[in-house]
């Protein structure tokens, strides 16, 4: 039986404090046990949360549950941090969006992605939240994984495939079924990291998203673009010379806008360029002009929409100003 997993685990729940320390309490907790990060919440007066955490093999296991949460991981917390991993998750119910490296993902129930611990990023969960965090130290995976980076932020399609095996192991794992599993805790660890690169490879063989390779050129003209606070829908599709109903058919396919996708991308810079200490003497109206904001005003708006904290806000919470 040597080498068989004797896990045990920890809890910690804001129901051991009071309703208005609550929400203190369970930053302290996170930022110490888990990832340190930047959270606020809408339910100041009503937070509740708990954090279980046991580990197996290489891996660290975290099961999340709590009130809607605006989550960053910023430079500021980067560069004192204790953690240096990867970090995959699985929603048991609630989900919202995850922005890491330029991408933006709607993530809901049953749905598994991969977030790199080293970089910043930014998670929205606008109702409460269970969620399965396994800690995936980085040199280890890579030895799964050729490039683990590709699979950042890119929701795992759960619904077929070796996606569907990790997520069916995913739901069903926690430290209790765990410990009456007679399997060593290696053998788990690297059940995860050989789910997860089947999964990953599926994916990585599939088209690049989006898969219309024309709406995948629309899109790179955005980013390249998104300063130009006059880049409208008329003057992409000139470029790619479609007609402008035709590009607006192309985004609605996909479920979203030209609109939407333009202004995630410019929210995504935005958010890089706040958060960089490269960038810690750009004013914020320069910020605004660098992502195609003609009206402050207008950027401020649209960035408090997004990270509930206006863009200066933002900037001093995350450089530590």
């Amino acid at each position: 039986m040597a080498g068989l997993q004797r896990i045990s685990s920890r809890v910690w729940s804001t129901d051991a404090v009071a309703p208005a320390r609550a929400l203190d309490y369970w930053v302290a907790t996170v930022c110490d046990h888990l990832l340190e990060m930047q959270i606020d919440s809408a339910a100041q007066n009503t937070f509740r949360g708990e954090l279980r955490q046991s580990a197996f093999g290489v891996c660290g296991l975290s099961m999340i549950e709590a009130e809607g949460q605006e989550i960053l991981r910023t430079r500021a917390m980067i560069g004192k941090s204790r953690f240096s991993d990867y970090r995959l998750l699985y929603f048991r119910s609630g989900g919202g969006s995850v922005a890491q490296r330029g991408r933006t993902a709607a993530v809901s129930v049953g749905d598994c992605v991969l977030l790199d611990s080293t970089d910043t990023y930014a998670l929205r969960f606008p109702e409460r939240t269970a969620c399965t965090v396994l800690s995936l130290p980085r040199d280890w995976l890579r030895n799964w994984i050729r490039s683990p980076d590709a699979l950042i932020a890119r929701p795992i399609n759960v619904r077929s495939g070796w996606g569907a095996t990790l997520a069916s192991w995913l739901r069903c794992v926690d430290p209790d079924s765990l410990a009456r599993v007679e399997i060593p805790e290696m053998a788990l660890s690297e059940q995860v990291a050989s789910l997860l690169a089947m999964a990953g490879a599926e994916e990585n063989s599939e088209p690049k998203q989006p898969r219309n390779p024309l709406l995948g050129r629309l899109i790179s003209t955005m980013r390249e673009r998104c300063g130009e606070p006059d880049l409208t829908p008329q003057v992409v599709a000139a470029e790619h010379r479609i007609s402008r109903r035709y590009l607006h058919m192309l985004f609605a396919r996909t479920g979203t806008t030209f609109c939407d996708v333009l202004t995630n991308i410019r929210m995504d810079l935005a958010q890089r360029l706040l958060t960089d200490s490269r960038f810690r003497d750009l004013p914020v109206g320069e910020v605004a002009a660098r992502c195609g904001f003609a009206e402050p005003s207008h950027f401020a708006r649209r960035f408090k929409d997004r990270f509930n904290l206006s863009p200066r806000a933002f900037k001093q919470k995350s450089l530590g100003d």
